[in-house]
């Protein structure tokens, strides 16, 4: 209701906490916190999220990569590359040449698409505890995900 304000997971000082605390572990509280969760999802799942990222989000990413990027283009800087990335970058151009690149997300594939030009998507290496599945792009690009963990202990030990 207007004047009503929302708050959750609030923290007092002590010398109120302890007055408040039952005002907001009340059943009519929890009843209220759960109707406006409801109706901010209800909001969310009602496509006001998608209509944000399509009209607000998306521009805003073209106009902050051609503000953020004014460099020279990828092609010029691959000469440039320390010793150190060159391993990793070319088991990245192998990747890419050949044809496993896997597919990215849709929501993803929105944001690649508009921060570059030509085929879109991405993928995750990484180590995962024995009771879990690595990441697909571990399975598909082994040598690239070592490569990778490498670079990563050199980069930061």
């Amino acid at each position: 209701p207007e004047g009503t304000e929302y708050q959750a997971q609030c923290v007092f000082r002590k010398d109120f906490h302890h007055l408040l605390q039952p005002f907001f572990e009340s059943d009519e509280a929890k009843n209220f916190q759960r109707k406006v969760e409801e109706k901010i999802s209800r909001e969310v799942l009602g496509k006001v999220f998608d209509m944000w990222f399509e009209d607000q989000l998306m521009p805003l990413t073209r106009t902050l990569t051609a503000e953020f990027y004014k460099g020279p283009a990828v092609s010029q800087m691959v000469a440039e590359v320390p010793a150190k990335y060159a391993e990793v970058l070319r088991l990245l151009r192998e990747a890419e040449q050949s044809g496993k690149w896997p597919a990215c997300s849709k929501g993803r594939e929105k944001v690649i698409k508009l921060s570059s030009e030509g085929t879109h998507g991405s993928f995750t290496v990484g180590s995962m505890p024995a009771s879990m599945e690595a990441p697909n792009g571990t399975k598909l690009f082994p040598e690239l995900a070592m490569r990778c963990f490498e670079l990563e202990r050199e980069l930061k030990p």
